[in-house]
């Protein structure tokens, strides 16, 4: 049954009747079709600018993550460079108090909780670009700074105890001979009784008895500045000149085995005690003088007296008002 309103005409290929689509035909091929042609290209467009957008932001991020790494690689050359001024440091520190304090700046404990410390705030997931870059690029320069001003505090120093153990080497601090016997009659410095002459006269200097060709050494390093030979005073003798004004005066020796201008070292030796020019017995005549005058030589044998040695030393060449010169 057809319905009303159908319109129909005679198929010419199939002897049928057909209804008459024209109008609908013309109704989908004017507005459906375009819509469905504009949506599929808007859909194609779309799907092909945002690959694009998505490729550019790719390429963005990948430009900054290189940015990014080659920054922290300049981060870690710093800070590489910091712990070896660090480790440079720490070691400097630590030769410094052993010798000064006998102690560790830090316990070892402590600074290895402390390295831990630095280590995990490195490891935290939470770090940021602006922790990795400005704010830490700030504090590794403040740090590299301060660090190099300790350097040259440790420089001063380092220079500063050269000095004092240049100075102290040169100032007379060990006894000219050794194993002297403490107990037996050291003849003291200061007004005394010419042994050989029996008039009191003064004694610039102490008076070692000791036997012929006993081993005499410089108890400052220095230079030789003058030596004598047979002199009817004081027979075969050295003067050694040292820094801050101190000479040594070594008489009565047997054998000198240094000359003018000759470098010595502390401790050296530097000729043998003997009986020669106005002597009583063999022995050795030492003198420590400053600036030109004589000055007591108990008060410069710190390095070899203990207290006790010092205390019976001190007595023996009180108690004696002789001289053996």
């Amino acid at each position: 049954m057809n319905d009303a309103g159908d319109r129909y005409y005679e198929d010419e290929f199939t002897n049928g009747a057909r209804r008459d689509d024209t109008l609908l035909t013309r109704l989908v091929n004017r507005w459906v079709v375009p819509m469905v042609s504009g949506l599929f290209i808007a859909l194609v467009l779309y799907f092909l600018l945002a690959d694009h957008m998505a490729t550019d932001n790719k390429q963005r991020l990948l430009e900054e993550q290189k940015v990014l790494e080659e920054q922290y690689a300049l981060l870690e050359a710093r800070f590489d460079q910091t712990i070896q001024v660090l480790n440079d440091i720490r070691v400097r520190d630590t030769n410094l108090y052993l010798s000064i304090f006998e102690q560790e700046v830090l316990p070892r404990a402590q600074e290895n909780r402390t390295l831990e410390e630095i280590a995990a705030w490195l490891d935290r997931e939470t770090l940021v670009v602006e922790d990795l870059t400005d704010a830490n690029r700030t504090r590794l320069h403040q740090l590299l700074n301060r660090m190099g001003c300790e350097h040259l505090c440790l420089d001063s120093i380092d220079i500063l105890i050269q000095s004092l153990d240049f100075s102290l080497a040169q100032t007379p601090s060990v006894l000219p001979l050794k194993d002297i016997d403490f107990a037996h009659n050291n003849h003291g410095y200061g007004h005394a009784i010419d042994k050989v002459s029996k008039q009191k006269v003064f004694h610039a200097g102490l008076d070692f008895p000791a036997p012929v060709g006993t081993a005499v050494f410089a108890t400052a390093s220095g230079t030789v500045e003058s030596t004598l030979n047979e002199h009817m005073q004081h027979g075969n003798a050295i003067l050694l000149k040292h820094t801050n004004g101190y000479q040594t005066f070594y008489a009565h020796l047997q054998l000198s085995l240094v000359n003018q201008g000759d470098s010595v070292s502390k401790g050296q030796f530097i000729g043998v005690t003997g009986q020669t020019g106005k002597s009583a017995e063999p022995h050795l005549h030492y003198e420590v003088r400053r600036d030109g005058q004589p000055l007591n030589p108990i008060n410069f044998f710190f390095e070899d007296l203990s207290p006790d040695d010092y205390a019976r030393l001190h007595a023996e060449a009180q108690s004696t008002q002789l001289s053996l010169d």
